[in-house]
Formats: structure tokens, C-alpha cells, sequence
């Protein structure tokens, strides 16, 4: 769905929108719930009929068809009530089939595109955006749309069907039968309309509240168990417990709050129920005595009444999935209205974005960043990284390394400057031109819930695993696979539990090369192993020099020491370059480095 159609979008129409996409469906929902409610009205007039065949004023439409006996009306009768029940058994099963039906079809479509469309914003978005939040948007608040669509409680739209419905119907027997009662007592309606807009206001606003504590909940939960080891480390559970706890209470307030004010709807209404049941009781026993209406027409009026109002009380459980339900609409428009990152959107030029990047130099021409207006990052970057060299980014914390990383890759934009790549705008590139032509190995290891030889072919997964195991000897990681009780089919789960961290690294690393990629990048990717891998590594992108673009961001300097050219950053500033002799020959910042690391005096 496109972006300015949701932006306009109330969140009624959003939900909508997925509802009628399966017009068919739909409509034998809406049809099955009308012949259930039409069913369920019947009995309570044929009840009428059959009290007056056996006070033996006989039914007018049976008598005009023939039947004339109370004895074969009383029969005809009773079958005919056996038909509708039955019927209303059937269409109640089939309607509540088809509107779950049509629920998790619209929780799966709302959910795919949500995601397809997180997918798609900003990295500064995801920096600023807690992730137990994402979670319960995408999870809680997607699952309580089952609420106003589904018909299991009659609380979705097929409640509001039937409570339609049953008023239209009812009203109409009423007028038949006595335009005076009917008056009076359909009079209570627009009462209870009135109750339920003044209550689903509040049940809106206390509804929403819930819902952001429960995202509060998810958040500090998601948050403490991904930091469960410093939290046993520091013997801090109790603390943390505490915290939880107060988070509990505040959702414990928010709901009780919510259900007190959807519990007083349905005591008031009623009230007008029984307004309107003892003025039908009253009056309609009057018209018997003076002959106006039969003792059938009365007691259908009887058992028709609190049919007539108290659905109404109904009105509150429908307000309840209502309010439920638009109040995690609204979260979920929070996030899929926000503008998806321009790079989605780039428009191509078709005679340079699909040349690969080996073939040409990547510039940095006067490139300045930052994450806050305030603070730059990079200061006028100007820098130019030749094809098929190796080179490497060093520096204090801070100094913009990984910076240059994410702007090549366009995970965010140049705000000032250009890079180019053969001589054209990097923001001219296709994503997946630029992004299929780069292998990227980072700090952390994504693992898959897969098996081996899917994690390191993600994203690529028709790739022959003759490549995957090229890739995997490249990365020095084969012969290990081979010892895995199920070699490349063994199956690893999210965490990568049953791999050391040199393992993980080194199967990300495979990945990266599978698809023989133009460029390689790795950020800080041996920060988190050990020696010996790190040693394993540095000799097998030795082995890769010059058959590829190599940019290396590290901390260690033992790791770029062979790069053809290092840059050295501070301040965002290139301020110096070359090799690792050369560096060391000028006794500067980068010699100084060194010395700091190597122990060298």
C-alpha cells in the first residue's frame, strides 16, 4: 500500500481497506451472519403463532395456505421451528469460520506489510526506537485487530451486523403489530447511542494508555533478558525485579481503569430496558383487553422487547473490540506513516548504476556528516579508495570510521559532498546494485535459524553448495563443518549457541564471500575473537589482496598492517595515510598508535 494513501487514512479506513480485499469472502461472512440473526429473531414469532393456534384463533397464513386444523397448524409449526434452528446453527458456524478467517488473513497481510515497510526506514529510526516496542506493535497490537473483526464473541463487525439487524427487524414487527408500542419503545436507542459515543471516548483514551504500557512491559522484558548475564553478573535481579514490577502495576492501573469504565455501559443500559419492557407489558396487556391486538401478538411483543434494547448492552463489548482495536491501529500507523529511506526510491541512471564497483575508484569528495546538526561526525571527507587495494580506516573511537562504512553502503546520506563510484552519485545507484557488488562482515554475528549452509548462502539461497563450501574454505571454516554431526545440513539456532565466537565470525565471513563479491568490508570484524582466529583471518585476506576491493575499520592495527593504503582518522579528518612502513617512518599519530599497542618504545 502506497505511503500517501496510508498517511490519509483514518485508522478505521486502514482496517478496512485489508478487510475487503477478498470482496467474495466478505460477503458470504456478512450474508451467513444475516440469515443466523434472521433465524435467531424467527423462533420468538412463531411463538407468537403457535400461542394463538392454541387459544384458537389459528394462524391467518397457514389458514389462507389450507391448513386449517390448530392441530396440523401446531405441527407445521413446530417443524418449521426445527428448520430454523437448525439453520441458525449451521450459518452461526459458518459465519464465525469465515470472519476468523478474514481476521487472520488481515493480521498476516497488516503484519507482512508493516514489516516489509520497517524494513525500509531509516538506520537512524532504529537507533532511536526501542525494540520491545516494535515487537508488541508487531505481535500484541496486530493480534488484538482479531478483536473487532472476528465473530467468536459477536464483539467485531459481525456484532455490529447483527445488533443492526435485529433492531430493524424487531422494529419493523413492532410497527406491524402497534405503531404506539413501538414508539415508545424504540425511544430508548438514541439514549443508549448517546451512553456508548460517551463512553467510547473514554474507553479510547484508557484503552490507548493500556497499550503503551503493555508496550513498556515488552520492552523492559526484551531489554533485561538480552542483558541477563551483566544482570546475574552484577547480582542486580531483585533491582530489576522491582522495575518490572512498577512497570506491572502501571499496566494493572491502566487496565482496571479501562474495564471499570466498559463495566458501567452495561448496568445503565439496562435501565432503558426495563423502561421499555414494563411500558410493552402495560400498554400491550391493555390492547388485549380492549380487543385490539391478539394474546400472540402480545407475547410476541413480550419476548420481542428485551430483544429490541438489551442487544444494546452488546454495545459496550463492541466499543471494548473497537477501542481495543483502533488503539493498536494507531501505534502500527505511528510507524508505517513515517517516509521510508530515499535509497528505496532512487531513480537509476541505466548507463552507470549497474557497473560494478571493481571496475572503477570509490570518491569521497568533500563528504561531511553527522548524527546530530549539532555534532558533526566527518568534516569534509575527502578521500579516494583505488579499485582492487586494500585499504583500512584507523583511529581513535569516535573519530568516523564506521561513518564512512554506513555511508557507502547508504544505510544513511551524505548531507554535504558526494561520493561517487566510477564517476557516479553514489544516491544514483540502485540498492541492489550497490549493495549485491559489497560482502559486509561486522562486529556482531547474525545468525539464522537455519542450517549452516543457509546461513552463510543468505540471501542467495540457490547458490550451488559446491560455492558454499568454496566460501567456507576461503573463511577457514570448512573443516570444522565437516566435524557438525550433519555437516553443512546441520541446524543452528538464532543465537548460534552451539558456535565458538571465532566461529560465527568466520561463518559471517563466508557469507560475505559466497556471492564473490566486488567489494569486502569489515567493520571491527575481529574485535570479538580470539588470537588464533584473528591470525587465521589476517592470513586469508592476505590470500584475497588485490582480486578484490578490500576496507577494513579496525581498532587492533596488527589487523591492517598489510593494507596497501591505511587512512588515519581523528576528528572526522584524514590526517594521515599511506602504508604501515610508511606511517611508522613519519613518527606521528599513526606510529604513535602502534607503539601504544605493540608495546613497542
Amino acid at each position: 500500500m502506497a505511503l500517501t494513501n496510508v498517511s490519509l487514512q483514518s485508522p478505521t479506513r486502514y482496517l478496512l481497506s485489508y478487510v475487503i480485499r477478498k470482496p467474495v469472502q466478505l460477503a458470504l461472512a456478512i450474508m451467513c451472519t444475516v440469515i443466523n440473526k434472521v433465524a435467531d429473531i424467527l423462533p420468538e414469532v412463531l411463538i407468537g403463532i403457535a400461542i394463538d393456534v392454541v387459544t384458537g384463533s389459528g394462524s391467518p397464513i397457514l389458514t389462507s395456505w389450507g391448513f386449517t386444523s390448530p392441530r396440523t397448524q401446531l405441527v407445521i409449526l413446530a417443524g418449521v421451528t426445527i428448520m430454523i434452528w437448525i439453520a441458525e446453527s449451521v450459518f452461526e458456524f459458518l459465519y464465525i469460520v469465515l470472519w476468523g478467517r478474514i481476521a487472520q488473513r488481515v493480521q498476516r497481510e497488516v503484519r507482512t506489510d508493516a514489516y516489509a515497510h520497517i524494513q525500509k526506514l531509516p538506520l537512524s529510526f532504529f537507533n532511536t526506537m526501542r525494540i520491545g516496542r516494535l515487537t508488541s506493535i508487531l505481535n500484541d497490537d496486530i493480534n488484538e485487530f482479531e478483536y473487532i473483526i472476528g465473530a467468536a464473541r459477536d464483539q467485531g463487525f459481525s456484532g455490529i451486523i447483527q445488533l443492526v439487524l435485529s433492531t430493524l427487524m424487531i422494529g419493523a414487527i413492532f410497527f406491524y403489530i402497534s405503531p404506539q408500542i413501538a414508539l415508545i419503545a424504540m425511544m430508548p436507542i438514541p439514549f443508549v447511542a448517546a451512553l456508548g459515543i460517551f463512553f467510547r471516548e473514554r474507553i479510547s483514551s484508557a484503552y490507548g494508555i493500556v497499550r503503551e504500557m503493555a508496550s513498556t512491559i515488552a520492552s523492559e522484558v526484551s531489554h533485561n533478558i538480552g542483558g541477563i548475564m551483566a544482570i546475574k553478573g552484577f547480582g542486580t535481579e531483585e533491582y530489576e525485579k522491582r522495575r518490572i514490577q512498577k512497570a506491572g502495576r502501571d499496566y494493572e492501573r491502566a487496565s482496571v481503569y479501562a474495564v471499570y469504565m466498559n463495566g458501567m455501559f452495561a448496568p445503565l443500559v439496562r435501565v432503558f430496558v426495563l423502561t421499555g419492557f414494563v411500558y410493552t407489558l402495560i400498554k400491550g396487556g391493555m390492547l388485549v383487553f380492549d380487543g385490539q391486538i391478539a394474546v400472540g401478538s402480545y407475547s410476541m411483543l413480550i419476548f420481542l422487547t428485551q430483544r429490541l434494547i438489551w442487544p444494546f448492552t452488546g454495545l459496550a463489548g463492541i466499543l471494548d473490540s473497537y477501542e481495543r482495536s483502533m488503539s493498536s491501529v494507531r501505534r502500527l500507523l505511528d510507524i508505517v506513516r513515517m517516509p521510508i529511506d530515499p535509497s528505496y526510491e532512487t531513480r537509476v541512471k541505466d548507463d552507470a548504476s549497474q557497473e560494478p564497483i571493481s571496475e572503477g575508484e570509490v570518491v569521497f569528495n568533500e563528504v561531511s556528516f553527522g548524527y546530530n546538526a549539532s555534532r558533526p561526525v566527518l568534516r569534509k571527507l575527502s578521500l579516494t579508495i583505488p579499485p582492487q587495494k586494500t585499504v583500512a580506516f584507523v583511529g581513535q573511537t569516535g573519530s568516523g570510521k564506521s561513518t564512512i562504512i554506513k555511508l557507502l553502503m547508504r544505510l544513511y546520506h551524505v548531507q554535504k559532498g558526494e561520493i561517487t563510484i566510477n564517476g557516479t552519485p553514489l544516491s544514483e545507484m540502485s540498492l541492489e546494485t550497490l549493495r549485491s557488488s559489497v560482502g559486509f562482515v561486522g562486529q556482531e554475528s547474525f545468525i539464522v535459524p537455519d542450517t549452516v549452509a543457509n546461513n552463510i548462502r543468505y540471501g542467495a539461497f540457490d547458490l550451488p553448495i559446491e560455492q558454499v563450501k568454496e566460501a567456507a574454505k576461503a573463511a577457514q571454516i570448512h573443516d570444522f563443518i565437516l566435524s557438525l554431526p550433519e555437516k553443512y545440513d546441520t541446524h543452528i539456532d538464532e543465537s548460534g549457541k552451539q558456535l565458538s565466537g571465532g566461529q560465527r565470525q568466520r561463518i559471517m565471513l563466508a557469507r560475505a564471500l559466497v556471492r564473490n563479491p566486488d567489494v569486502l568490508i569489515l567493520d571491527e570484524a575481529t574485535s570479538a575473537v580470539d588470537n588464533e582466529t584473528e591470525l587465521a583471518l589476517s592470513h586469508m585476506l592476505r590470500s584475497l589482496q588485490h582480486s578484490m576491493t578490500i576496507i577494513m575499520i579496525a581498532h587492533r592495527l596488527t589487523t591492517v598492517r598489510h593494507a596497501d593504503i591505511i587512512f588515519v582518522l581523528d576528528k572526522g579528518l584524514i590526517v594521515e595515510s599511506g602504508s604501515h612502513d610508511q606511517l611508522l617512518k613519519k613518527k606521528a599519530v599513526y606510529a604513535r598508535l602502534w607503539r601504544s599497542q605493540s608495546g613497542e618504545d
